[in-house]
């Protein structure tokens, strides 16, 4: 075997980097130890590198190192590592060969049960929230026809692919000013607010801040206070597509001007589609050109008309007119008169027919009848009650009666008791025990002068 000999009593290694060289390949060969695995504990000793990030896990009485390679890479920045958080680790055992030292190298750290992150993104909205940061009076207005829009999402992501193919599907004439950024870890909120701070001074008609669905630990990034005064402070409005969340539940969907569900969603949303406008604008040209044709159509009947108004104005004709008139305005006026006349004969009746409903002795009337029918109907329930009652009333009482003790103690009965207590044998007595007898009417105290056994028994 390599590195070392092994005989009946003792094992040899060469070299003391032959020993650490073991130690290694026996824990990445074990079946516990050589896998991912998670461990909670208490972080202390964290000290961060440029890019590495090392800290301490303990519990009450041990301790073991920890290492994070290129921490950024994994979503952690430094506000989520702080000395004396509960936090669960995930990661792997592994040997410095070079030092004979272990560590745990980890590859992801969860605050314990998500609260302390989300206690503080809950207190970062209500400051921002008391600061008026979320109003609808300071959203900006999308513009209807955007021409130019700007784009801060992932390089080659999926997110950038989703908008760019479905606006050009819309219209292929949309420009694009686009500006790759860090979406997720520790340096994604410099990076997006930097790229805003690019994009807002040109001109832009929009900027879309997207990005495709993940984990919500991944999502953490748009909770960032500096994010969100950027875009609150931006001139240019911003639109977010972040995540997949429908409810736009990220504090930079709140401040955002408009949040939209999903990055293919930002075309639907803010582009017009060419096609259909098109469509619109030829329909419109056809419908201007049969306007104009029937304005057209409307000046050769006015001509027309002009020429006849100008024969018409000869003193016969408008002298016939003039008689036309007048027969037709007297016709027009008795058609109104009598049509008035009808109506106020109908109203007339109408009137006297809504009197007569209403007489107070036609309704003083109706209001005794229904007064004797509710009075006879509720003097019978009232009587049906009051026999059903006194016959519950007898029974209970026979039946009560029935039961009393004191009805059992005539003809001759009585109820016998010592000390308090009933007598139910003679063995409850001895001679010279004083006793009380219950009668009907009268107790009786007296003392035992003998207990004999009754031969009935």
């Amino acid at each position: 075997m390599d590195g070392f000999t092994v005989d009946n009593t003792n094992v040899t290694f060469r070299s003391v980097s032959q020993l650490n060289l073991t130690i290694k390949q026996k824990l990445k060969n074990d079946s516990l130890l050589g896998r991912s695995f998670t461990v909670e504990g208490e972080l202390s000793n964290v000290s961060f590198g440029a890019k590495n990030l090392f800290f301490s896990l303990k519990d009450s009485s041990s301790v073991i190192g920890c290492a994070i390679w290129e921490y950024s890479k994994q979503n952690i920045s430094r506000d989520d590592i702080k000395n004396g958080d509960k936090v669960i680790v995930r990661g792997s055992i592994d040997v410095w060969n070079n030092k004979g030292e272990y560590k745990l190298i980890a590859t992801a750290v969860q605050p314990v049960g998500e609260g302390a992150v989300m206690a503080r993104v809950k207190a970062l909205q209500k400051r921002l929230e008391a600061e008026g940061i979320f109003d609808e009076a300071h959203k900006k207005p999308i513009p209807s026809y955007p021409r130019v829009i700007g784009l801060i999402t992932g390089r080659d992501s999926d997110a950038y692919y989703d908008v760019i193919t479905r606006s050009f599907e819309r219209n292929q004439h949309i420009k694009f000013v686009v500006r790759y950024s860090f979406m997720q870890g520790a340096s994604a909120p410099a990076d997006i607010v930097n790229s805003i701070r690019q994009l807002d001074p040109l001109g832009l008609d929009v900027i879309v801040i997207a990005r495709g669905g993940g984990d919500t630990e991944d999502r953490w990034t748009f909770h960032d206070e500096n994010i969100v005064r950027a875009i609150y402070n931006a001139n240019t409005p911003i639109v977010t597509a972040i995540g997949h969340t429908r409810n736009g539940n990220h504090l930079a969907d709140l401040v955002a001007d408009r949040s939209v569900y999903v990055p293919k969603a930002v075309a639907d949303d803010l582009i017009p589609h060419l096609g259909e406008n098109l469509e619109k604008l030829d329909k419109y040209l056809k419908d201007f050109d049969i306007l104009v044709g029937g304005r057209l159509n409307n000046l050769k009947l006015n001509a027309d008309n002009y020429l006849s108004k100008l024969q018409a104005y000869s003193p016969k004709n408008q002298v016939d007119r003039k008689l036309q008139m007048l027969d037709s305005q007297e016709q027009i006026m008795t058609t109104n008169m009598s049509g008035k006349l009808i109506r106020y004969q109908n109203y007339a009746e109408n009137i006297g027919v809504r009197i007569k409903a209403n007489n107070p002795k036609v309704l003083l009337d109706k209001r005794k009848q229904d007064y004797n029918v509710i009075s006879d109907k509720l003097r019978l329930n009232m009587d049906q009650r009051l026999m059903r009652y006194t016959n519950d009333f007898v029974y209970i009482s026979t039946r009560l009666n029935g039961l009393s003790p004191t009805n059992k103690l005539i003809n001759g009965f009585g109820y016998v008791s010592a000390n308090g207590e009933p007598v139910r044998t003679g063995s409850d007595v001895s001679k010279g025990d004083r006793i009380n007898i219950t009668l009907s009417d009268s107790k009786i105290i007296a003392t035992v002068d003998d207990v004999k056994k009754n031969d009935i028994y």
